[in-house]
């Protein structure tokens, strides 16, 4: 017996360049994680082998965000002799894709911005020209990860042909999981400065759907 076959039908050469994205992605993952863990800097926690920091943490989420990506582009190719996508999988790669692109700017741009952040020269002029500089790269940063957070995956929604009950679905479940992963973050974070710092910083509940908030103000004036 013949199975049924979808009305969908994604051309495969559109999944191989999201893998190839992908590919790309967790290149740079895992040589930053290389890097973060020769440098062994952070605050040491007792009976860890390692030092806490935030872009570590968001490095691993970006990893597991990757995999599970490729894996779900990857299961949503029929099994035919063209191999096109034709499963809701695609989106949900495509999602988590997505995500795992913005929590790798969270792993470069946390730790560098929150030590701009404390930075002060010794002349009010080279002190204005470095707040401009880090106004800059901040607001950039932010806008570069509302793309990947939220532009990316709304299109992604807005074009996929599979419907509206497997698009809602699909992004409340992105939204929870942006949620919950942005949480742990905030954790990482409020641990990361208390413990090497000494700063108390609160974590907004907007936060949790604009992550790069924290970009943009002033760890001083928390």
């Amino acid at each position: 017996m013949r199975a049924k076959e979808s009305s969908v039908r994604i051309a495969v050469n559109t999944m191989r360049a999201r893998l190839t994205a992908l590919g790309f992605n967790i290149t740079i993952i895992t040589f930053q994680i290389t890097q973060l863990s020769s440098e062994r800097s952070g605050p040491v926690v007792p009976g860890f082998d390692g030092t806490l920091q935030t872009a570590t943490i968001a490095l691993h989420f970006a990893l597991l965000l990757s995999v599970a990506a490729m894996v779900a582009l990857l299961a949503s190719s029929a099994m035919s002799g063209d191999g096109a996508c034709d499963s809701p999988a695609f989106v949900a790669g495509d999602l988590l894709m997505f995500l795992g692109l913005s929590y790798t700017l969270v792993a470069f741009f946390q730790p560098l911005l929150t030590e701009l952040s404390t930075r002060q020269l010794p002349t009010p002029q080279d002190t204005e020209k470095f707040q401009l500089l880090f106004r800059t790269i901040s607001y950039m940063a932010a806008v570069t990860w509302a793309l990947a957070a939220y532009v990316g995956p709304i299109v992604s929604l807005l074009r996929s042909p599979f419907g509206k009950v497997w698009n809602v679905a699909l992004g409340v479940s992105y939204l929870l999981l942006m949620v919950m992963l942005a949480h742990f973050i905030g954790i990482a974070f409020e641990l990361q400065l208390r413990l090497e710092h000494e700063y108390v910083s609160q974590w907004p509940v907007l936060q949790l759907f604009f992550l790069p908030l924290e970009w943009l103000i002033p760890v001083t004036t928390r």
